[in-house]
């Protein structure tokens, strides 16, 4: 009954699509009329389960290739993460120390890209003020000690040539009150 009403509606001049049961198998149905004839009409059936047998292929394989891509997309994704937080992360922790007076910290070098260079800035930064405030340290223990002949040993750059500058006044003012009082 099925493919017959799909069979008048192709005579009536339209496609018709269905689904039946033929020769006892679950089937699709295609019926088309076929123009310049005296009502003829093409039918095409195609079992359902081998028809949606290769549709069920098609998505296991979309899925699989979803699910491998997934997982690559999450490794490249964590890869990626790991290496961009690893050196802020030591930055983090070398600002925390520096915060708490310690600048026997060492950030290590890692690429040239912009986390990199900045965290090599910051190494270069904490090495500078390291040596700074080693230089002014042993200056002012040998200031106690009596010794005024002494002169900065490191390069003092920017802020800090106003700590060199002082340092300087100091010993000289220091010097030449000793002199007046021998």
């Amino acid at each position: 009954a099925k493919l017959a009403a799909l069979e008048q509606k192709a005579l009536s001049g339209e496609m018709a699509f269905g689904e039946g049961d033929y020769d006892g198998v679950r089937s699709y149905f295609c019926v088309s009329p076929v123009n310049g004839t005296d009502g003829w009409a093409l039918g095409i059936y195609l079992d359902k389960s081998e028809f949606l047998a290769a549709n069920y292929r098609m998505a296991k394989i979309c899925f699989m290739i979803t699910i491998v891509a997934l997982v690559l997309a999450a490794f490249v994704m964590v890869a990626f993460t790991t290496r961009l937080v690893k050196p802020i992360k030591e930055m983090e922790l070398a600002t925390t120390e520096m915060a708490k007076g310690n600048f026997d910290v060492t950030i290590n070098s890692y690429d040239h890209d912009e986390i990199g260079r900045m965290a090599g800035a910051m190494q270069e930064m904490i090495e500078s003020t390291k040596n700074v405030i080693g230089d002014t340290v042993h200056g002012l223990e040998e200031m106690a000690k009596g010794n005024f002949d002494i002169s900065p040993k490191v390069e003092y750059v920017g802020l800090y040539q106003r700590i060199e500058a002082a340092m300087v006044d100091i010993i000289q003012s220091l010097s030449e009150t000793l002199s007046n009082i021998r």
